[in-house]
């Protein structure tokens, strides 16, 4: 049987994965008159830039068989610093493309920059941590009915030995990853309102750099095994990460609003939704 506990606190973990989802799009459209159309841009270009570009790209390149005997013949962080580059170039270049050429009479309302920032993360929070838990609840169901045939044997035991602080690890990477993506969309959307250039190359340089950060939390791909671990929860070697990236993500932060205030206009004209 699953403990009462793990049900519980990972229904508790989807609600607030659901909340942080959709509240900020809500609080916009009703407090800051921003459209849902700015939320669906920011959507669209995630999956443009990530799913198919920084996916179909990376495998191209590091199916490549020199580039593959070369990175294998590295620390396995070379890898990981190319891939963050991959997603920090073409994520943060699909912004500066929709906020230029799609949006480019639109930049009236700053708070759209807000909104699409909460439309580009929501593909990757619902995808990547809403989805895989509400799959694994179902599972945990499953196992409490008593009928685990369509489960694999050796399967079971793993989902009964998920601690919930794991869940806990898992959503604070992911509400870093809402945090900074968002701040990193307020940056590129001033870089295109007052044409600074040195502003949007920031930002490519600033999600490379939160990607590895992230990636340490969740775990180290060498030998020494993964830091938020699903035994143990989060682990005494992501403590420091962890500090790490909340330091880092609120940098972000700082400047971001500090772009905001200093740049913003006050006509919010409403948008078509």
């Amino acid at each position: 049987m699953v403990p009462t506990s793990n049900i519980v606190t990972l229904i508790f973990i989807i609600l607030i994965g659901l909340t942080v989802l959709i509240g900020p799009a809500v609080y916009l459209i009703k407090k800051q008159k921003c459209g849902l159309r700015t939320f669906f841009y920011g959507l669209l270009a995630f999956v443009a830039s990530n799913l198919f570009l920084v996916g179909w790209v990376g495998n191209l390149i590091l199916n490549t068989t020199a580039l593959n005997t070369w990175f294998n013949g590295k620390s396995v962080y070379y890898k990981i610093v190319f891939l963050a580059l991959l997603i920090g170039i073409f994520e943060e270049t699909a912004k500066y493309l929709v906020f230029k050429k799609s949006m480019i009479g639109e930049l009236t309302n700053d708070y759209e920059s807000l909104m699409y920032g909460a439309g580009h993360v929501s593909v990757s929070l619902f995808k990547d941590f809403i989805y895989v838990m509400i799959q694994l609840l179902i599972v945990y169901f499953v196992i409490n009915t008593g009928d685990t045939s369509n489960l694999k044997e050796d399967a079971v035991p793993t989902y009964l030995g998920i601690v919930p602080e794991f869940f806990w690890g898992v959503l604070i990477v992911y509400v870093f990853k809402v945090i900074y993506q968002t701040a990193l969309s307020v940056i590129v959307w001033f870089s295109v309102k007052k044409s600074k250039l040195e502003w949007f190359i920031g930002t490519i340089i600033g999600h490379v750099i939160a990607e590895v950060l992230c990636i340490s939390i969740i775990g180290d791909p060498g030998s020494s095994g993964l830091k938020v671990t699903m035994t143990e929860g989060i682990t005494k070697d992501a403590v420091w990460p962890m500090i790490g990236t909340f330091a880092y993500v609120v940098l972000l932060c700082v400047i971001a609003m500090y772009i905001f205030k200093r740049n913003r206009t006050e006509d919010k004209k409403a948008k078509k939704m």
